[in-house]
């Protein structure tokens, strides 16, 4: 009997893979005739059968799945030795390379024409249980599908019992080779590596270790993708019946200098064991070399040495004299990662060193139990955030906030002097170059010391784990703050002074303190420096941001445009502090309603970033988000939406899973979700961000506003308006306990709180609030601003319901006006006020008004793929419109066309 794999000297084995041949249903009998009367035989198969079930069940792979992704192979070879033989439908056309476990080749599938690498592995699976579940287990393999792996096309065993592997052909470099020759600094290097364990930790959650992670295993293509090699492959040779110590013959293939201690004691092996050997691989992208040096030694020095032996820090190791490993020298090293031995160690020293450590633990339980808490690490050291593999102390995640924050070096000293007491204000004076040089020396090792508890304490984005009071906290500042008065002789100092204690009310929300302490800091820049000067354009913009989070939007324009100037005139307007300020002024724009403004604002901070920043960099992530918030506000959901993915997968990749930023693109996404009319894909977004929230700034917090007035919205669409209702009752008292009852925001919150309440009949209350927001932003906003046209659209609306037709014709027209004029026929939030204002015009009996307005609207937004909910409403409005007008035929032509459209309620 012929198998998959060639002939099978063993009865059980071929009868087990002839039965896997047949459908299921014949199986039984096929198998009752082959038997016959050997039960022995019998039992045999169906334990080998029982095992296939399992491991089909585990990991949901069908027959045809396995067949597609594994081709059976057509006879059976001998293992061939050289180029110019076949093995299976493979020719092997030239050796690609050797190694311990054998020889690669580039072979071709002869029926179509493909190329792989096919490696023949030394060592053989001469057992018939061994063979078998070599059989069974490749499957776990072919399940395998990561960019960053490669691909197992084909495997068997030759007549030898020579085990064979067809895998995806990668043209690259190895992983070390690659990052030498290409002169990475270490954050390239290590933004590198976090890719390689994207893919480990993929394959961790499929539940598949590697076992022999090596450089030569990582090769970067030319595009500079590293690409696993040899995933799993260990796992299906290993004999699990012998012991795979160095000192023992038959052991599992491994790379000495690569293996983990558990593997050389025989020990079980798990995800702990790949994350040792990245820790080694990660050791020799920083420093050079490898943990341990094996030439020359026996099996018994190397195991004692992987066992017992704590290798050097990767900072000590790179400024050795002479490195043994490579014949470099301590500059050549530091030169190939783009820095000087002394940067170099002072790079690696820390948290990197902690980093390996952590990974090169010798017990796996106190290593990183898998490639994503690794993976994790990482990123958190790569944002500037704590790392686990460092001690959680207060004055250890204080140093990292405030290296987060930076402020600057004058300032930090100044400031130990006024909260600490420790200097007096005529010891920071600074008279002379000579003494700016010395005091500039000590301020950085002086701040984390001095100011621990009052920076954690006022960040409510920071990663600690836990929360200072922030009321004692508001009180120490304002105290200290009180006595910036006593700076007025060193003006320069109280800047810095009053920049930086105003930022840290203003994270703690306390805006009444911040504002005028950022206004007096432009008053002292203003007359300290003469313009145009980079400290005036600092302290502006600081100032307008302060503006607009409190809602003065016409004061934060004038301060960012004054800011923008003053970089541009120091022909620092291509700069990234400028793309921070053209964001700045998008923001403020936007939040005017002056959308085409903003847009050109966002593209040239964008475009800027994508100048100074690399793919997936942060900064860049969010100027994406920006852009695509733009596009939401020009009423392009569809548009926005892939650029929202785009910016929420890169931001899931660099940061933490709760971090802030992952919170806004998810708000943002639920927006677009519920325009597009996805409101369970919007619900999820928007809750997720909501959670987000609530665990980094507490109920209380004015985002969180934001969060409630989002589902709130979500669930009016949807039609569920007493939750709606109760969003955003939650959303208005949040906000009112946040900034005040004054703030335009909080009028926004009652026009929507009022179309809820319209709609679900209360139009008296609705009224009332209506009329009231709009007097306050008659008095407090420009003319045309877009909650002007809110308030008069849910007024217009809730009249039309009353039947006071003409007076709902006064507001509604009013608000068509300020809408047209500010986004253009087609967008949503015109054709949210076509529908109603083409229903006015239909009861006046002005049909071919109310028919222009209505198709026009409906053209704009089908071209533009607009929101089904808006689509809806115009074409329910022309049906009425035609029935009215008498014209039946056209009403049945949109009436058809509604089958089959969402719902939308929202306004």
């Amino acid at each position: 009997m012929t198998t998959r794999d060639g002939p099978s000297s063993d009865p059980a084995l071929a009868l087990f893979e002839a039965v896997l041949d047949c459908p299921e249903g014949e199986r039984q009998a096929f198998l009752d005739a082959a038997c016959a009367e050997d039960h022995e035989l019998r039992d045999r198969v169906a334990a080998l059968l029982a095992a296939d079930a399992q491991t089909s069940t585990v990991l949901d792979v069908s027959l045809a799945d396995l067949a597609a992704a594994m081709p059976s192979i057509e006879g059976e070879e001998e293992a061939p030795s050289s180029a110019g033989q076949r093995i299976g439908p493979y020719t092997l056309l030239e050796e690609l390379g050797r190694g311990g476990m054998g020889a690669v080749y580039l072979a071709e599938r002869s029926d179509v024409g493909k190329r792989v690498a096919l490696k023949l592995v030394v060592g053989g699976l001469a057992a018939p249980e061994r063979r078998a579940r070599f059989l069974l287990e490749r499957r776990v393999l072919a399940k395998l599908q990561h960019p960053g792996i490669a691909s197992l096309l084909d495997a068997g065993v030759a007549k030898d019992s020579t085990p064979w592997f067809a895998m995806e052909l990668i043209e690259g470099a190895p992983f070390d080779h690659y990052c030498d020759h290409q002169r990475l600094p270490v954050a390239e290097r290590l933004a590198l590596f976090e890719q390689v364990l994207e893919a480990v930790a993929y394959a961790h959650r499929n539940f598949v270790v590697h076992r022999d992670l090596k450089p030569s295993n990582i090769l970067v293509t030319p595009s500079g993708a590293p690409k696993l090699l040899d995933f799993g492959i260990a796992r299906l040779l290993e004999d699990d019946s012998q012991s795979i110590a160095l000192t023992q013959s038959g052991i599992a293939p491994m790379t000495p200098d690569f293996a983990a201690p558990e593997q050389v004691l025989g020990q079980p092996i798990g995800p702990p064991t790949d994350v040792y050997q990245l820790g080694i691989l990660l050791y020799e992208l920083l420093c050079g070399s490898r943990p341990y040096r094996f030439a020359g030694h026996s099996a018994s020095a190397i195991e004692r040495r992987i066992v017992h032996e704590v290798p050097a820090r990767p900072s000590t190791v790179a400024t050795r004299t002479l490195d043994k490993d490579t014949e470099l020298t301590p500059q050549q090293l530091a030169a190939l990662r783009g820095t000087d031995p002394r940067r170099l160690r002072q790079r690696l020293a820390g948290e990197l060193d902690a980093i390996v450590m952590k990974a090169l633990a010798k017990e796996p339980e106190r290593r990183y139990d898998s490639a994503e808490a690794f993976l994790e690490d990482i990123r958190r050291y790569r944002s500037g955030r704590p790392v686990a593999a460092r001690p959680d102390t207060l004055s250890y995640r204080s140093r990292k906030f405030i290296a987060r924050h930076p402020v600057s070096l004058a300032f930090s000293a100044t400031l130990l002097a006024l909260l600490a007491g420790f200097m007096t204000v005529h010891t920071v004076r600074v008279t002379a170059e000579r003494n700016i040089a010395q005091l500039e020396a000590r301020k950085a090792e002086r701040v984390s010391d001095f100011l621990v508890d009052l920076f954690v304490a006022s960040d409510p984005f920071s990663a600690t784990s836990e929360r200072i009071d922030e009321m004692s906290v508001r009180e120490f500042m304002e105290n200290r703050a009180a006595r910036v008065v006593e700076l007025e002789d060193q003006p320069e100092v109280q800047l810095d002074v009053l920049n930086t204690v105003s930022k840290m009310f203003q994270s703690m929300n306390v805006f009444e303190q911040a504002l005028p302490l950022r206004e007096q800091a432009v008053r002292v820049a203003t007359s300290l420096y003469d313009s145009p000067h980079p400290r005036i354009a600092f302290t502006e913009s600081g100032l307008g941001e302060l503006y607009r989070n409190v809602g003065r939007y016409e004061d934060a324009e004038t301060l960012f445009r004054r800011s923008l100037r003053e970089y541009e005139a120091l022909g620092l307007g291509r700069t990234l502090a400028a793309s921070s300020v053209l964001t700045g002024l998008g923001e403020v724009l936007r939040q005017q309603g002056r959308l085409a403004e903003a847009e050109g604002f966002y593209a040239d901070a964008l475009a800027l970033r994508r100048e100074a920043y690399p793919d997936g960099d942060p900064a860049l992530t969010q100027s994406m988000n920006n852009y695509a918030l733009i596009l939401w506000r020009k009423g392009r959901p569809a548009a926005a939406e892939p650029i929202f993915r785009e910016a929420l997968a890169a931001y899931r990749r660099q940061l933490s899973g709760d971090h802030p930023r992952i919170a806004a693109v998810l708000h943002n996404m639920g927006l677009v979700y519920r325009d597009l009319g996805r409101y369970e894909d919007a619900l999820a977004a928007a809750t997720e961000s909501l959670t987000i929230k609530r665990a980094r700034l507490g109920d209380d917090h004015w985002r969180m506003a934001n969060a409630y007035r989002n589902l709130a919205g979500i669930h009016h669409a949807k039609g569920e308006l007493a939750v709606a209702e109760a969003r955003y009752r939650e959303a208005m008292a949040t906000r009112v306990a946040a900034v005040g009852e004054e703030h335009i925001a909080v009028h926004i919150d009652r026009i929507s709180l009022a179309d809820v309440l319209r709609d679900r009949g209360a139009l008296t209350t609705a009224d009332t609030l209506y009329l009231n927001a709009l007097a306050w932003l008659e008095s407090n906003a420009r003319a045309d601003h877009p909650g002007v046209a809110e308030a008069c659209l849910g007024y217009g609306r809730s009249l039309l319901n009353q039947e006071r037709v003409e007076e709902a014709t006064v507001w509604l027209e009013r608000a068509h006006a300020i809408r047209l004029e500010r986004y253009g026929t087609g967008h949503l939030k015109v054709a949210r006020v076509t529908g109603p204002l083409g229903a006015v015009r239909t009861a006046q009996g002005r049909y071919a008004q109310a028919e222009a307005l209505l198709r026009s609207t409906l053209t704009a937004l089908k071209a533009d793929c607009h929101a089904p909910g808006c689509t809806l409403q115009t074409l329910q409005s022309l049906v009425m419109l035609y029935n009215a007008w008498g014209k039946p035929t056209q009403a049945r032509e949109y009436q058809a066309q509604l089958t089959g459209e969402p719902s939308s309620s929202s306004s």
